[in-house]
């Protein structure tokens, strides 16, 4: 018995059904880049409610415990689908995961100066009973918590960026340094000034004048490098960036009100 032969495509009705195909893959990419706020917010939502659920059934929260709502986001993040950089090379991921080490090294070199500043200054105090330690005038938990801030921050902006199509990957890559203008000179020396302007205050004995000199003298030039050197990335997507910052950041704070009203730690009323 022979059996039927298979109907071979005409050749134009396959490239037809390769450019349906993969225009409907990229209209899942879309889809997935889209929806990529939507599904941290909502993974976000679920973990932090089950772990503030927990916690506050167990009495009073610790330093160690915050943690929890820092290390749980990551930990989902890293290992949920789609995960971050799933779209890259191998390589391309493993430089995108292993630059989380240097920032976190340069969070903790920066942080320390001026977080070891302002709690010698009594700025800032911490409840002994609910932290391990100290080491210089900071709690062992607060030198972890620059690690934990940096890596929720890292891996949120890794999840946010995905380019859109092939062509805007290779323009990501192809891309040349953007020329220096007279406004980024300008911001730059603008920064520097009012860096130097904050070590006016900063020998005050006036808690208030203190805080913002503090503020003044430390934020700035870490503003200038962004500037200066993450201006180019971030023209490139600037939604996805101010995304990616300001739900960190906003979480963050929400985090620091809480501990702050569980009494981890206080501050200052003259300040």
């Amino acid at each position: 018995m022979q059996l039927p032969l298979q109907k071979v495509r005409p050749i134009e009705e396959q490239v037809t059904l390769a450019e349906t195909t993969s225009s409907r893959i990229h209209q899942k990419e879309e889809v997935s880049v889209e929806s990529e706020g939507t599904r941290l917010l909502s993974g976000m939502a679920t973990v932090l409610f089950l772990a503030g659920y927990a916690l506050t059934h167990a009495g009073h929260m610790t330093y160690l415990q915050l943690h929890l709502f820092l290390v749980l986001p990551e930990l989902w993040m890293r290992f949920s689908r789609p995960r971050p950089l799933s779209w890259a090379a191998d390589s391309v991921r493993k430089v995108g995961y292993m630059s989380i080490f240097p920032l976190a090294l340069a969070a903790i070199t920066f942080s320390s100066a001026w977080d070891n500043f302002i709690f010698s200054k009594g700025v800032f105090t911490f409840d002994k009973g609910s932290m391990l330690g100290t080491i210089g005038a900071m709690p062992v938990e607060e030198w972890i918590w620059f690690v934990d801030h940096t890596t929720l921050a890292s891996i949120v902006t890794l999840s946010m960026l995905r380019p859109r199509s092939q062509d805007e990957l290779v323009a990501w890559v192809d891309a040349e340094p953007a020329k220096r203008s007279a406004v980024d000179y300008g911001m730059v020396l603008g920064c520097l000034l009012m860096s130097l302007g904050g070590l006016n205050f900063l020998a005050s004995e006036n808690e208030h004048l203190l805080f913002l000199g503090v503020c003044m003298f430390f934020f700035p030039p870490v503003l200038a490098l962004q500037w200066w050197f993450g201006l180019r990335l971030f023209s490139q997507r600037p939604l996805e960036w101010l995304g990616a910052v300001g739900m960190t950041s906003s979480y963050v704070i929400g985090l620091d009100s809480w501990a702050m009203r569980e009494g981890i730690w206080h501050l200052s009323e003259s300040t």
